[in-house]
């Protein structure tokens, strides 16, 4: 018998063994080319947002905002300053516009022995020589009282004397 039988030419089972180690030599070379790039692209992102490179970067951007860091803590803290005094100022109570109006219309025949201003309203005591400057004062303020400018108005003393008339009133 002969060993040589063999169905298959010789020649077409070559050019398929040369065909598939052409195609793996084609795909290795793909995916040697694709590891390469991807690794030049990685090393590249790497060396551009590395954490040395960032902090690098941090310190030259704290260098150059040094010179500007002193006056901006200042300003920062005068800004904070004024905020609070703006809102200690609006919530204290308006105590000038009730002295503006007590003292419009105050006569120079009249003197202040005693001025107190507190949470409570306002005490005042005041003096003259004349019954009748007292008497016009009173009613200028309990007009005040009617035109709801203050709340009101209590007379705690009443006094004369050898140098005149005093009295002592507590305004709301």
């Amino acid at each position: 018998m002969s060993i040589d039988i063999n169905l298959v030419n010789k020649k077409t089972s070559e050019s398929a063994k040369d065909l598939r180690l052409k195609k793996v030599k084609t795909i290795s070379f793909a995916i040697l080319i694709a590891v390469a790039v991807s690794s030049v692209l990685l090393f590249l992102i790497n060396l551009r947002f590395s954490v040395n490179y960032v902090k690098g970067q941090q310190n030259k951007i704290i260098e150059a905002l040094s010179a500007y860091d002193e006056t901006t803590s200042k300003i920062f803290i005068l800004h904070k300053r004024v905020e609070d005094l703006s809102a200690i100022i609006s919530e204290r109570k308006k105590y000038h516009d009730k002295t503006e109006l007590i003292f419009k219309n105050f006569s120079s025949g009249i003197s202040i022995e005693e001025f107190e201003i507190d949470e409570s309203g306002v005490i005042l005591g005041v003096s003259s020589n004349s019954l009748l400057e007292l008497d016009t004062f009173l009613n200028y303020l309990l007009d005040l009282t009617k035109s709801k400018k203050i709340t009101s108005i209590r007379m705690t003393e009443l006094s004369s004397g050898d140098d005149g008339y005093s009295m002592k009133l507590a305004l709301n």
